[in-house]
């Protein structure tokens, strides 16, 4: 995983992203799973790099280090579910018959995540 944020540009901070232990959204506190943040930073540092991503469950899970693509799924679910994550519609069938990935964009702007957040605890 050394290499998985190589390449971005000097003032994306993957910490800033995997501090994260909850957002605000909507009045409501949503708490931020650890394997939510890795797959939002993952995505986010590509979209650093290249503008939109266009990934598949598959290479997210073999970057990332989850075992299961439904895992995969379920995550892209929630993230899309908070706006942190959206697929990019094409008045163009650009992806037309490639099933396999899908084009994404990141709502990450600015190198800031979008909603309040909490600080991390101290606990043990």
């Amino acid at each position: 995983m050394s290499d998985l944020f190589e390449g971005c540009k000097p003032q994306f901070r993957i910490w800033s992203i995997l501090d994260i232990p909850a957002f605000e959204y909507e009045g409501t506190t949503i708490p931020f799973p650890p394997q939510h943040r890795i797959v939002f930073a993952y995505m986010a540092s590509l979209a650093n790099r290249y503008g939109d991503v266009r990934v598949s469950y598959y290479s997210v899970c073999k970057r990332t280090g989850l075992d299961e693509i439904e895992e995969a799924a379920a995550i892209f679910k929630w993230l899309e579910a908070f706006g942190l994550i959206k697929r990019r519609v094409s008045l163009f069938e650009d992806d037309k018959g490639k099933k396999e990935a899908t084009r994404y964009l990141i709502n990450y702007p600015e190198n800031k995540f979008p909603y309040p957040t909490l600080s991390p605890t101290m606990e043990r």
